[in-house]
């Protein structure tokens, strides 16, 4: 599957600002496409200015059409779907790094990230909209001068004001009946750096003592971090990610599983296959063989997959956060891009 980064100017030429850090598009209308699914490592938000239609988001079709906005999570996966009418869009991604330290991350953040994650398409108010679109245009007036030597930093801290603009706006519709400003733990932190590192080798990292020795602590200490911040161990999270890159790679890519094998660096197909079975209780072929036949199966009407800010509550504060690990790992990835 294609990996798409800020480098590869997000594989459209028409990029009116991107250093590395920050992308910005003022204008861009929809082309066609094969509709081959890719991977983003970045954090994308789409405003769009006109037409209307769908976008598939890991799996899930949703519809958008004027004014709304498309906040996509990265490391999510990204097919086409199809424009019903001429669509125009406003486009900032950031890949985040670099701000991750410069923004206050607060439990009710993670929350607020977690309710993006799952609800991508947002409804904006006048207002709302009006906002996020004053945005787009002083991003575009500070690129108009080459030659400021401040423009980099001016961008990254008009980042910083439009992320928690777009925070508060979930803020707006969410159940919270106050905020609670409780910065993380020591311990939450470095459970971030955990998770972000097997974010980056994508299903590579098969051992605690590996992933310890990035973080720069011993495998007892980190194994202590998780447990303490989920209740479930290092390795538990390991194996997840593993699997998980083992279905993208068997779902979205023509490749043998001998390949796939060689790929996620198991010595032998067999190993690969052992690993597979004893994790999600079938083999690689028969798992592949059932995604083929849920493509063939005739798709149910989408359009109640879409979530909006104002129709979907955002998860409360006291939300069950460790019995999922997908949905506690997709809002901590989407985190550790910050």
């Amino acid at each position: 599957m294609r990996i798409v980064t800020l480098k590869d100017d997000m594989g459209f030429p028409f990029a009116q600002y991107n250093d590395g850090d920050i992308f910005i598009s003022n204008d861009f209308f929809t082309v066609k496409h094969d509709n081959e699914p890719f991977k983003t490592t970045m954090t994308i938000v789409c405003l769009c200015t006109q037409g209307s239609g769908t976008i598939s988001i890991n799996d899930t079709t949703y519809n958008y059409s004027d004014r709304d906005m498309v906040v996509i999570a990265p490391y999510s996966i990204i097919c086409g779907g199809a424009a019903a009418k001429q669509s125009k869009f406003r486009i900032m991604a950031f890949d985040g790094l670099s701000m991750r330290n410069n923004i206050a991350v607060s439990k009710d953040t993670w929350t607020s990230l977690m309710y993006v994650k799952n609800n991508p398409v947002c409804k904006l108010s006048d207002y709302q909209y009006k906002v996020m679109n004053h945005y787009f245009e002083l991003a575009y007036l500070y690129v108009q001068n080459p030659h400021d030597i401040y423009q980099k930093d001016k961008m990254s801290n008009l980042t910083r004001c439009w992320i928690y603009d777009l925070l508060t706006m979930i803020s707006e519709y969410s159940d919270y009946k106050s905020f609670n400003k409780e910065r993380f733990s020591s311990n939450d932190v470095m459970f971030q750096k955990f998770i972000e590192i097997l974010s980056l080798h994508n299903g590579k990292m098969r051992s605690v003592q590996s992933a310890a020795k990035q973080i720069g602590m011993s495998p007892k200490y980190l194994s202590y971090v998780v447990k303490q911040a989920t209740g479930k161990t290092p390795q538990t999270f390991i194996h997840e990610f593993t699997i998980n890159a083992m279905k993208e790679q068997l779902k979205y890519s023509g490749k043998s599983i001998k390949e796939i094998s060689n790929d996620m660096d198991f010595t032998e197909p067999s190993f690969f296959g052992k690993f597979f079975k004893q994790h999600t209780s079938m083999t690689p072929l028969e798992y592949r063989r059932q995604v083929l036949q849920q493509q063939k199966e005739p798709k149910e009407d989408l359009p109640s997959a879409n979530r909006t800010f104002a129709s979907a509550n955002i998860y409360s504060q006291d939300a069950k956060l460790n019995e999922d690990i997908s949905s506690l790992y997709s809002a901590l990835g989407f985190m550790c891009w910050m």
